[in-house]
């Protein structure tokens, strides 16, 4: 069990990184080469297509908030779990 982010792990919580809009994450964890950390999990039933220009998911302490239709979900970065998700009529009408 972990408690909110990794130390040194950086947020993006905005649609570029933060509110400066810098492109660029404060994240000391990340280096090369990359693979997948976990596959499966939460289905994508009911978010929003990014090819739509839907809203962007934000990350912060460990978490991935993402926008669906109707719909408000967080999802475990690391695990790839479902942490919960919330039922919002009407949430992201324009991208759907």
């Amino acid at each position: 069990m972990r408690e909110g982010p990794l130390p040194g792990a950086g947020d993006w919580t905005h649609e570029h990184a933060d509110a400066a809009n810098t492109r660029v994450s404060r994240d000391k964890l990340v280096k090369a080469p990359m693979g997948v950390l976990w596959f499966g999990g939460t289905s994508h039933q009911g978010i929003l297509p990014r090819h739509g220009h839907g809203p962007v998911p934000q990350a912060i302490d460990g978490r991935l908030v993402i926008e669906g239709a109707d719909l408000l979900r967080a999802i475990d970065v690391y695990t790839g779990r479902q942490l919960w998700e919330a039922r919002l009529p009407g949430l992201g009408q324009i991208y759907d």
